[in-house]
């Protein structure tokens, strides 16, 4: 029997977050799937929230590849990533608990989803002060936050 997985389980993206999601995800009827994106939304539009259900999508859909998060600074991450909670629930509540490993201590999520030989998708957050832990890293794609 063919199991589907629904993800992300709770977000509902408002409609100019859905448009996005639909562009970065099949492109437009005038240009392909965008290599990389920029959202000038204003603020309280829902830039972080979208930008970081895109990236554990992508981990979770392409395993085997590296991401990484790039928010405001360290204390930023934990309490706009690891912190928070919408409607009770945390980002990782997401996804089915046997899939993904959040690593708190290391600012780090795992997707364990990956078929045999590909290592698990990994996605790492850091703030802009410490950038530089993670150039010349093999990371397949990265968002970048800044409020």
């Amino acid at each position: 029997m063919d199991q589907t997985i629904q993800v992300p389980k709770h977000f509902e993206p408002r409609p100019h977050q859905q448009r996005a999601w639909n562009i970065i995800e099949h492109g437009d009827e005038n240009h392909s799937r965008p290599d990389f994106f920029f959202l000038l939304w204003s603020r309280r539009a829902g830039k972080d929230t979208f930008s970081h259900e895109r990236i554990l999508y992508t981990g979770f859909s392409e395993p085997g590849n590296q991401h990484v998060y790039v928010g405001v600074d360290n204390v930023w991450i934990r309490d706009n990533i690891f912190n928070m909670y919408i409607e009770g629930r945390t980002f990782w509540d997401e996804y089915p608990e046997d899939i993904i490993e959040p690593k708190d201590t290391k600012r780090e999520v795992w997707f364990r989803n990956n078929p045999p030989g590909l290592a698990p998708t990994r996605i790492k957050y850091v703030g802009l002060k410490n950038e530089k832990g993670v150039l010349g890293s093999g990371y397949r794609d990265w968002m970048i936050s800044d409020t």
